[in-house]
């Protein structure tokens, strides 16, 4: 089985249910919140017979708590739960979006178009994380990330590459 979770529309536990259903594994999914009418991605979950299992709380870390849990009462019947932090976001998952930024470049370059922005909704921060440590890397697409208050991407790309160059060298 898998335990993961991120928001109630999250795109993120969607793949995550259907491709854990789809090779055999039994998905685990957290969402924050309260539990509302099936809709949108929750409603793909319900027809796919997965159960979303909702924290009660506003706040987005409430899910890593209820993921641990989770996950220690299924090791407790004897399982060994696969556990995916929130959203996806781990350093193998920012450095698919690296090489998703470098195959941005080549495909822009080979159609003779030259990029300005990348627009994407955000959740776990996984995603950008790559985003920017791609640009850090290759100074291939400027990624500018800002939260309302604070500009956040010249920590992301500076705590990415400092993980991602010594784990992971080359790109080739």
């Amino acid at each position: 089985s898998i335990v993961t979770g991120a928001g109630p529309q999250s795109n993120w536990t969607m793949l995550a249910a259907l491709t854990a259903v789809r090779y055999g594994l039994e998905p685990h999914i957290i969402s924050y919140g309260q539990a509302r009418q099936p809709s949108g991605n929750l409603l793909l979950h319900q027809r796919l017979g997965v159960s979303v299992q909702f924290t009660g709380e506003p706040d987005k870390a409430s899910v890593d708590a209820a993921i641990a849990s989770t996950a220690d009462r299924l090791r407790a019947t004897g399982r060994h739960p696969y556990v995916i932090p929130r959203g996806g976001a781990t350093p193998l998952g920012a450095l698919g979006y690296v090489r998703a930024s470098l195959e941005l470049a080549w495909q822009l370059d080979e159609i003779g178009v030259e990029p300005a922005q990348v627009w994407l909704a955000t959740g776990s921060c996984g995603t950008q994380a790559g985003l920017v440590a791609g640009h850090a890397l290759a100074d291939i697409v400027d990624v500018y990330i800002d939260d309302g208050a604070n500009p956040i991407s010249s920590v992301l790309a500076d705590e990415g590459t400092d993980w991602l160059i010594p784990h992971y060298g080359g790109w080739g």
